[in-house]
């Protein structure tokens, strides 16, 4: 409180301002973080909170604005003529054009504090402050969270969601189950119940999703056995794998699979290249096929069965990929259920935590310089091309300190231009190509 007669500079002020809660910070909170910023000019001011939480998240939201007093000639000060600072809080996502769902309005000439609850997850959150002056916010919460500027938030979005690693891990849990009871008579069913219950979203059962749904998942495993194993992964693994799965049909062991060709010479298969079958040969050939696919089938139906050779040698087969598994336990349960995403199933949008994919961004800076330029004359900052790996949602974002620049992206393949909106690249799903 300052007096008319006494007169403190502003820079004191700011000092006594921003420590304003230095003897009342709540002493049941864990995790503190403030931001104070003192201006003179109305524009918004936004920071950006990550919090990612197993449990429902509270945190406790006080804002202060330092504001500007519309004094009259009198002594007196209306409060209907004092300036008010502004906090909203939305969620956010950079991959969205369009404002996120208000959580929080708050208008204050002085302090104002709530308890903003939020459900169990990951959640971006953008905080826009308009104050006169100056302002203040200060955030306690007994979860751990990152908030300040874009930069400070961003790398965090890069890891896995607490909800995405644990269902990950019990994926992965109960993988390992069926495997430590593959040659047990007793338990070997119901590990396979459990796996089939922890892989396969709620809802999902009885559907027309399940099958495509047991396909993704099997082919993320056979994923995640490559990874484990290497690209060439030898043979009993892949037999290994169609007695854990029964899938027959899985392109892509199917296009390395070796077995029926191990005993066969290069000889004879060259001999047979530059000929054209008769019929008669056709219709041998595909009996031996059959005859082949019959024994293959059997072979592999009879390894699920414990007390068999076939059983003990994939038990033996499937235990070495779990040893190298545990060794890097969490990083292979991401990896399988990361495939799984991948494949595009919508069985998988059922997971709770698919709600956090929308939170889920990378990114990469790309730093360019230019040349002294006169003034008033239009020219170009960069030209390049930019590699996309893989087909993904990408949204180009540039900062410049030049008053006007536009940003262009053009696909090489159709010249055709990427859409903008309000003179800024849109989001886009762009596709693997340079």
């Amino acid at each position: 409180s300052v007096s008319r007669e006494t007169w403190i500079s502003f820079e004191d002020f700011c000092v006594c301002f921003q420590n304003l809660y230095v003897f009342h910070k709540p002493h049941t909170y864990a995790y503190n973080y403030q931001k104070t910023d003192f201006k003179f000019t109305d524009d918004q001011v936004f920071y950006y909170l990550l919090v990612d939480s197993l449990t429902p998240i509270e945190i406790l939201v006080s804002f202060s604005a330092l504001v500007r007093w519309d004094d009259t000639e009198g002594t007196k000060r209306e409060s209907s003529c004092i300036s008010k600072g502004m906090l909203i809080v939305e969620h956010f996502s950079w991959k969205c054009v369009t404002p996120g769902e208000l959580v929080l309005k708050m208008h204050t000439s002085a302090t104002k504090a709530t308890v903003l609850n939020l459900p169990v997850g990951r959640h971006i959150l953008l905080f826009k402050v308009s104050s006169p002056i100056g302002h203040h916010i200060h955030l306690c919460s007994m979860l751990p969270c990152v908030f300040g500027e874009e930069d400070a938030v961003m790398p965090g979005l890069e890891k896995e969601s607490y909800r995405f690693i644990e269902q990950a891990t019990a994926i992965l849990k109960a993988v390992g189950n069926v495997i430590n009871n593959f040659s047990s008579k007793t338990e070997l069913s119901t590990a396979l119940k459990e796996l089939e219950l922890t892989h396969c979203p709620p809802g999902v059962h009885g559907t027309g999703l399940a099958e495509e749904h047991f396909k993704v998942f099997n082919s993320a495993f056979w994923c995640l056995i490559k990874y484990v194993l290497g690209k060439k992964a030898p043979s009993n693994s892949k037999f290994a794998f169609r007695s854990f799965t029964l899938d027959f049909k899985d392109t892509e062991v199917s296009e390395n699979d070796t077995v029926s060709s191990e005993s066969c010479e290069e000889s004879s298969v060259s001999s047979w290249q530059n000929q054209t079958p008769t019929s008669e040969e056709e219709a041998a050939a595909l009996k031996l096929q059959a005859i082949w696919r019959g024994t293959y089938v059997r072979k592999v139906l009879n390894s699920r069965k414990p007390g068999t050779k076939e059983n003990t040698k994939v038990k033996e087969t499937l235990q070495k990929l779990w040893t190298a598994i545990e060794l890097n336990f969490q990083q292979c349960a991401i990896i399988l259920l990361r495939e799984m995403f991948k494949r595009n199933c919508k069985s998988v949008e059922k997971f709770p935590c698919y709600e956090d994919e929308w939170c889920k961004n990378s990114f990469a800076d790309y730093a360019v310089t230019y040349a002294d330029q006169p003034p008033h004359l239009w020219f170009v900052v960069f030209r390049e091309i930019f590699f996309v790996p893989e087909d993904m949602l990408i949204v180009p974002k540039m900062y410049t300190t030049i008053p006007s620049c536009r940003l262009h992206v053009v696909d090489n393949d159709t010249l055709e231009e990427m859409p903008h909106v309000f003179f800024k690249v849109a989001p886009h799903v762009y596709l693997k190509n340079k």
